[in-house]
């Protein structure tokens, strides 16, 4: 496999978060496609010249190349006489984004190549691991929806300064993918109103009501499908509208869900609750979390949340997109001197938890394999059906055992 890594030049340094993640690449032995830029293409050079690997090819614009400091192979991209400026550089991305079968990058907010990166891999059906710098947290974008969600999490005066470099609307409206319509860069407000639902439903998941379409429309869903391209997203949606109260009810249920990979025990089984909350903790989340009194406050946010409504015990629960409270405080103690409660950002936890999913999928066959029940991978979990019941198109949610319909008219 082909892993093509790009990152904004403003960053200067790997952190913990990032080096795994390179780390994972280099014992998987894929072959990695680096540009010559300073910033982040050196600092990975020079990560990958200390580890002594070998399967790295540079890609340079023109017959120089200003960094390649393993001497590993280089693939110089020809570029026409009157080429300069950004476009001479963006040739070589382009080719690398053309040849790779994923992406890496690591993006501050504010580069345009990287996100020109990011985008070049999804228009060519391919995805790209975003290492997030502004929030530490890592973001899986494979299509229009997850593109959108973010670019939703970056300043909208840095976005249209983006749009001016790169001409990205311009560029992608020519694309069949369509994603023009995330990339309207100017236009990102704080909140967007909830009766535009179609700007958060993927067109693949709307009801087709053309005469050409065929019934039922029948989906069997795995755990990790519900909560990677299901919960997550819902969890930014309801975020952005103003339900982060709420978000934090269902996020808490997901962690309860995605610990039950961590026992042999029927995902029905009473009594497991706080087990797996625990176990989803320990083996997926970062060390600020596996502290026994954050986890105790998850536990409490999760039981008190759901049969009364209300956060008990030390617990405030708040949000950066409509209570103005910065992720920093995420797990911290208190907004004053006299506040001793723990402080949880739904933002940022709606982020780790999503980065907990993308973990455990990489580790399926990786260090956490002996500890994971990985027939949880692929037992069904949700039933999706889509039905014509006389003129009516009706989608239906259902658990398992399911009796599939057959008929075209119920």
């Amino acid at each position: 496999m082909k892993i093509f890594i790009s990152g904004s030049i403003s960053i200067k340094t790997l952190n913990k978060q990032v080096l795994e993640r390179l780390n994972n690449i280099m014992d998987k032995e894929y072959q990695i496609l680096i540009g010559d830029a300073d910033g982040v293409d050196k600092n990975i050079q020079t990560e990958l010249k200390n580890k002594n690997y070998k399967n790295v090819n540079v890609y340079c614009s023109g017959e120089t190349c200003r960094n390649n400091v393993g001497k590993w192979a280089t693939i110089h991209i020809e570029v026409p006489p009157k080429v300069n400026g950004r476009k001479f550089y963006m040739l070589k991305d382009e080719q690398m984004a053309e040849d790779a079968d994923y992406g890496f990058l690591i993006w501050d907010g504010k580069s345009a190549g990287t996100i020109n990166n990011l985008a070049n891999l999804v228009k060519g059906g391919k995805t790209g691991i975003v290492y997030f710098s502004k929030m530490e947290s890592f973001f899986t974008v494979k299509d229009k929806l997850t593109f959108e969600e973010l670019l939703r999490k970056c300043n909208p005066e840095d976005l249209q300064k983006i749009e001016q470099k790169t001409g990205l609307k311009k560029k992608l409206s020519q694309e069949p993918e369509l994603l023009q319509q995330v990339l309207a860069l100017p236009s990102y407000p704080a909140d967007i109103p909830f009766e535009n639902s179609k700007d958060f439903i993927p067109e693949s998941l709307l009801v087709n009501e053309s005469p050409e379409i065929s019934y039922p429309n029948n989906q069997k869903k795995s755990i990790l499908d519900f909560l990677n391209n299901n919960l997550v997203n819902d969890l930014y949606k309801m975020v952005q509208n103003g339900m982060d109260y709420y978000a934090f009810i269902l996020l808490c249920s997901g962690l309860e869900l995605l610990g039950s990979f961590f026992d042999q025990k029927e995902l029905g089984a009473i009594g497991v609750s706080s087990s797996r909350i625990t176990c989803a903790i320990d083996n997926l989340f970062s060390d600020n979390y596996k502290n026994s009194k954050i986890k105790n406050a998850i536990k409490g946010i999760r039981n008190s949340l759901i049969h009364q409504f209300r956060p008990t015990g030390d617990i405030a629960l708040t949000s950066e997109t409509t209570s103005n409270c910065p992720r920093k405080y995420h797990l911290n103690k208190g907004l004053s001197p006299d506040d001793k409660r723990i402080i949880f950002v739904i933002e940022r936890f709606v982020d780790d938890f999503k980065y907990a999913i993308t973990k455990l999928i990489n580790e399926k066959d990786g260090k956490l394999k002996p500890v994971i029940n990985t027939d949880r991978f692929e037992s069904e979990f949700i039933f999706v059906q889509t039905v014509k019941i006389e003129s009516d198109v009706i989608t239906t949610s259902g658990g398992l055992p399911y009796k599939v319909i057959n008929s075209i008219t119920v």
